[in-house]
């Protein structure tokens, strides 16, 4: 299937993305709701609050449904002058309340750097 989903259009509500942090704590203005394709309002991006003594920065995104997914899009935040950037990251999904990795056809878990 090559119908997106609809993180770019807007089918999927900002009520349905959370995340681990906001920069600042500004869930509003930074949350993960902000983590859409191509916006063109500012901020450009959703931005964690992320330091070296907290867990690694999540975004959840409820599809609500079941769905096959078949590709994934990833941008960068789109401020030159944040010096902050994403070198890997990994896929997960859940049905119902359990978490699990993607994985690949040898068992091994997926791992995507960018």
């Amino acid at each position: 299937c090559n119908i997106p989903l609809g993180l770019t259009n807007g089918l999927i509500k900002d009520e349905q993305f959370s995340s681990f942090s906001a920069y600042n704590n500004d869930f509003a203005t930074y949350g993960a709701h902000r983590a859409r394709l191509n916006l063109t309002a500012w901020p450009p991006g959703y931005r964690s609050r992320y330091s070296f003594s907290e867990e690694t920065p999540w975004i959840r995104i409820d599809l609500q449904k079941e769905l096959v997914i078949t590709g994934i899009a990833t941008q960068g935040y789109g401020d030159a002058s944040v010096a902050e950037w994403v070198r890997s990251y990994r896929l997960m999904y859940a049905d119902k309340q359990d978490f699990d990795y993607f994985k690949d056809n040898r068992g091994s878990l997926l791992v995507r750097a960018v």
